[in-house]
């Protein structure tokens, strides 16, 4: 473009106010310069001119120019347009552009609105030093209200890559902190706990505000040592206290010289805070914290055996882990009782304990032994399995993992509807087929990885409602569906029977079921209900389950109406995400609101938006989709819930689930097919699998290491399974039966399995066979072994 034609087009878009051609005329003249200006240098210039220009004052396109020449330079970063920005003060009205050109000029504050938050932490690692400089001197020179929305950026997740940064500007602030600010910096502590803004904290001494966020206030009491010195005990030991407030209020009860009243709690507390000398005298026995571990939840048990290990006492490990079965132990367990009796020499002792594992723990086990051997026939036994490295026994036994995909032909002519147990190890499938012309539903109960079919429902047989079904869960032992298109109730599948799961009236149908960490939750019209194990034996007819162990009203939980066929449950926690206009997160374990949102911007057509579809990418995230068809990623701190971003597009339709992967850090969205999304940037990514089928459906295990695709007649799972040795050598020693000899003896003598894994399942027959009185033959020249051991 020649500079003449440049020119022609600034004065050919001057004057659309004449007529309506000329308004029309102005435009399309303005719209080609500003496109042709992305690569020719005459209509740059121009375009510059007009922006800066005394003789363009009065042009009608002059303020649009002036703030598109500052969005520009925002994003392109051109040498010439940062010249222009610079020397006429150029500022974007709108957009995240608006405070990078604000920054370069020095005028942040002065153009502050409360969304420039998240903005100044990006700009304070910014390429350009004088955006930089714009954005330190912001944040020294803030004062309330801007402080304040400094903080809350600082504190949510969407303060970005700077947020070292805008912490390390703010703490260089003189201003005192008001209470509301002074919450967003305990929030941030907790969320991203370090010295020097604890430093800060506690030179202040004052916790968060009252009228704040109840945890935060609760843990920020603890950490400066304020609450009452019962709660400060407590909170050694819960399992609801972050590591970092843990570790401080441990060294103000050790400085304190403070103990829990009652006399289990002192005897773990004391062991947690280091001083295990104490916690011996407390409990010379060790009945006392025997009791209490054996009660501990997994978190708590883990704890102490950290302590256990660090005290080096092999006592305590015996008191710890002597009186628990050997099959529900946890490998770590396991791992420290049978290290903690090879410190102590405890050789006999030891021995019995790997005659108890899992073989390939039982052969690291009896390495571990020095200087001794069990007499007698099982001293046979015990050369045998020293005989084989622990490192080869491994990896021969990781070598039988699946690395196909289990492929299912379900025998349905249209697949509705799949639930894998939260292990894979059961997979219930529904549909319907079309036999001889007429529709009959089914649902069909598989074992995983073989395939079997291990039960079979026809619909409308058991005189409970169930001709159909519309979703299903299995907790590991039953299938619970929601029976019926329109009656919604929710009935119990176990070993072939089926029943009614509830006979009381939950306010309305049934519209979603879940799996969550201590039961099932199904929601309907009239509210949330959660249904705690054990559901007792299916009995035709004959409900099980009297009522729900929580149950939240609709009204109570201050919605109007929420989307009742949709809602998601977080895998660790048991927290729910449910919403209408509102996003809400419950807290079933305390029977309240954890947090909520209030409403979200208003869409195109002037109306608001519902949530539709929601889904835990981890404990802090959730992901939503509205009836608009926006996917947002939410941030759940305490009880603050707070928008980190939307995706970039909306799906064309609202497809029927999102579902979490967390396993394969994905979110997978139904759009026709299933549609992958990284929870962190919402940005398209590919599957996290490359299955054979055409896949319409998804499914998956709480954690995500287990996934079913679907297609109209087929389901392929995948996931980490075992191939049938794999399955019976993980299997402790102590949980085997005289019957599986008969199993051993059959795949041995397949001649399937070579090498290491032939010697293990041979070692695997040895020892069932000195545990159940067998005879069996040593091999390698070894003697027949008969049980015993001394």
């Amino acid at each position: 473009m020649s500079r003449r034609r440049a020119d022609r087009l600034v004065r050919w878009s001057a004057r659309p106010w004449e007529n309506r051609w000329a308004s029309r005329f102005s435009l399309r003249a303005w719209i080609t310069l500003v496109k042709a200006s992305e690569h020719d240098d005459h209509a740059r210039a121009a375009l510059l001119r007009l922006a800066t220009g005394d003789e363009h004052r009065t042009h009608f396109w002059r303020e649009d120019t002036r703030d598109l020449v500052a969005e520009v330079w925002a994003k392109e970063r051109d040498h010439a347009f940062r010249a222009v920005v610079l020397e006429h003060g150029l500022i974007p009205k709108h957009g995240k552009e608006r405070w990078t050109a604000a920054a370069l000029n020095g005028r942040l504050l002065e153009c502050w609105a409360p969304d420039a938050g998240p903005a100044v932490a990006e700009l304070l690692d910014d390429d350009d030093e004088d955006v930089r400089t714009g954005a330190v001197r912001a944040c020294g020179e803030a004062a309330e209200p801007v402080l304040g929305n400094l903080w809350q950026a600082l504190a949510s997740a969407a303060a970005g890559p700077g947020s070292d940064a805008l912490l390390r500007e703010l703490l260089r602030n003189p201003r005192p902190l008001e209470p509301d600010t002074l919450g967003f910096a305990w929030r941030h502590w907790l969320n991203d706990p370090g010295d020097p803004l604890w430093e800060f904290l506690r030179a202040i001494g004052r916790p968060a505000p009252t009228a704040g966020e109840g945890v935060v206030r609760r843990l920020s009491l603890l950490a400066l040592g304020s609450a009452a010195p019962a709660d400060l005990c407590r909170a050694v030991i819960s399992e609801r206290t972050p590591d970092a407030v843990r570790r401080i209020v441990i060294a103000t009860c050790v400085e304190r010289g403070l103990q829990p009243s009652d006399p289990a709690e002192r005897v773990i507390f004391l062991l947690l805070t280091g001083q295990s000398a104490r916690s011996r005298e407390a409990d010379p026995d060790g009945a006392l914290l025997a009791a209490a571990y054996a009660k501990a939840p997994a978190g708590l048990r883990s704890r102490l055996n950290a302590a256990v290990a660090v005290a080096e006492e092999p006592d305590l490990v015996r008191v710890l882990l002597g009186t628990a079965e050997r099959r529900a132990m946890s490998v770590e367990e396991r791992g420290l009782l049978a290290g903690g009796l090879a410190a102590g020499g405890a050789w006999p002792e030891l021995w019995r304990l790997a005659r108890d594992l899992p073989l390939v723990e039982a052969i690291a086990a009896v390495h571990l032994i020095e200087e001794w051997r069990p007499s007698g026939d099982a001293g046979a036994v015990f050369d045998r399995l020293r005989r084989m490295e622990p490192e080869p026994a491994v990896a021969a036994l990781e070598s039988l993992n699946r690395r196909d995909p289990i492929r299912l032909n379900t025998g349905l002519e249209q697949i509705e509807g799949c639930a894998l147990s939260p292990d894979g190890s059961r997979l219930a499938v529904f549909g319907h087929s079309v036999p001889g012309g007429r529709m009959c539903h089914h649902l069909i109960e598989f074992a995983l990885p073989e395939g079997r079919v291990v039960a079979t429902y026809e619909g409308g047989r058991g005189g409970v409602g169930d001709s159909s079904w519309r979703e299903a869960v299995h907790t590991g032992d039953d299938i619970i569906a929601i029976a019926g298109s329109t009656t919604g109730s929710l009935v119990r599948y176990a070993g072939g029977e089926r029943e009614r799961f509830y006979d009381f009236d939950l306010g309305g149908q049934v519209g979603a079921v879940r799996l969550a960490p201590n039961g099932v939750v199904a929601t309907s019209f009239g509210g949330v209900h959660l249904f705690s194990p054990p559901y007792g034996v299916p009995s035709h007819g004959v409900p099980s389950h009297s009522g729900p162990a929580f149950h939240a009203r609709t009204e109570d939980l201050g919605l109007k109406r929420p989307w009742a066929f949709s809602f998601a449950v977080e895998p660790e926690s048991g927290l729910i995400a449910i919403g209408d206009r509102d996003l809400a997160v419950l807290d079933a374990g305390a029977g309240r609101v954890l947090a909520r949102t209030h409403g979200l911007p208003r869409t195109h057509r002037g109306g608001t938006t519902d949530f539709r579809m929601f889904a835990f990418a981890s404990p802090h995230r959730i992901i939503t989709v509205d009836d608009s068809y926006r996917v947002a990623a939410w941030r759940l701190d305490g009880a603050s819930l707070t928008l980190e971003r939307t995706a970039p597009f909306r799906f064309p339709v609202l497809g029927r689930w999102i579902t979490a992967l967390p396993a394969n850090d994905r979110i997978a969205v139904c759009e026709g097919r299933p549609v992958y999304l990284d929870p962190s940037t919402l940005e398209r990514t590919d599957p996290p699998v490359v299955g054979k089928l055409d896949a319409h459906h998804i499914w998956s295990t709480p954690s995500g290491e287990h996934v079913a695709f679907g297609d109209r007649t087929c389901i392929e799972v995948h996931g980490p399974y075992l191939d049938p040795a794999g399955l019976l050598l993980q299997r402790p020693l102590a949980g085997t039966v005289p019957e599986d000899l008969a199993a051993i003896g059959e795949l041995i003598a397949s001649e399937r399995y070579g090498g290491d894994v032939a010697e293990l399942l041979t070692l695997f027959r040895i020892c069932l066979g000195e545990r159940h009185g067998e005879q069996v033959t040593l091999g390698r020249g070894g003697a027949t072994e008969a049980a015993g051991a001394d």
